[in-house]
């Protein structure tokens, strides 16, 4: 991050010493924990619907590395721009974290094409803001998307590819959620007849949303208060923010094993194949299904 005071002419540095600036290292770290409930029910043969309801616990922690750049009265005035500290760098900190109840979604899918060796489904899901948006628990927007899923089934190979698109409201009057296109490619291979290889290559495509670069900033200040205008420059790294689609390409690898009875027990890791986003570079997952 980069600050430079406001009151300052195109031309004119007026008064001389706004021409210093406030550089900031900036790292984040967020750790975040979901238990999701999750729970489908067979209305018909063609139809099912479900909930899912998550508990979210979040972990975070800041810190800001801060440095006065003097490009302005590093000669003529260097005790001014001190931090609290009586130097011209400081470090804050900050950590917090939140546990609740995460946002809702509810889900029905309906089977339009069955045969044989595979199908089709048409499905709706509807998130709900029901987690705290400020605490990082939720969106803070409702969001509905509307997508479809087929599978077909070679023996004990069994591709798979879904696609859909989501609508999004506004979370609140300064933030605003993107609409997003999603896509998701892979297979199951039962390697015997209680466990299962699951791959998964899973796209999320958020359009015209905001996103964060960097770029390289050169700032002027006059060094020469007394007498005629000395201009020099300093060129810092910057963060910008711009409107644009942003592609976010997850890739998935597991095992699905069913030990005894009806119960399911998936491993799964998850993992990013661009660098697109706020994201991880490996997230784990377990999952335990009964089915009755």
């Amino acid at each position: 991050f980069t600050h430079e005071d406001v009151n300052r002419d195109e031309n004119i540095f007026s008064p001389w010493f706004e021409g210093d600036i406030i550089t900031a290292r900036l790292f984040l770290k967020i750790e975040t924990d979901i238990t999701a409930f999750v729970v489908s029910y067979g209305a018909s043969d063609r139809l099912d619907v479900g909930i899912a309801i998550p508990m979210v616990h979040v972990d975070l922690d800041a810190q800001a590395d801060a440095t006065n750049q003097r490009i302005a009265t590093s000669a003529s005035a260097p005790n001014i721009h001190q931090f609290v500290n009586g130097t011209s760098n400081e470090t804050f900190r900050r950590s917090g974290s939140a546990s609740g109840v995460g946002d809702v979604v509810l889900r029905g899918k309906f089977q339009i094409l069955r045969g044989e060796q595979g199908g089709l489904s048409i499905a709706e899901d509807l998130r709900l803001p029901t987690g705290e948006e400020r605490d990082l628990l939720g969106t803070g927007a409702t969001q509905a998307k509307t997508f479809v899923v087929g599978s077909l089934r070679l023996g004990g190979f069994s591709p798979h590819v879904n696609a859909g698109y989501t609508w999004s409201s506004n979370a609140s009057d300064e933030t605003e959620i993107p609409d997003e296109i999603s896509y998701t490619a892979g297979f199951d291979w039962a390697v015997s007849p209680r466990m299962t290889l699951a791959a998964d290559v899973l796209g999320r495509v958020f359009l015209d949303s905001q996103s964060i670069r960097v770029v390289e900033t050169t700032f002027q200040a006059n060094t020469n208060p007394g007498g005629p205008p000395n201009i020099v420059s300093a060129t810092f790294p910057r963060l910008v923010a711009e409107q644009g689609d942003s592609n976010s390409i997850l890739g998935s690898v597991g095992l699905k094993i069913n030990p005894f009875g009806n119960f399911l027990l998936t491993v799964n890791g998850l993992f990013r194949l661009n660098d697109e986003g706020l994201l991880d570079d490996f997230a784990p997952l377990v999952a335990v299904d009964y089915s009755f």
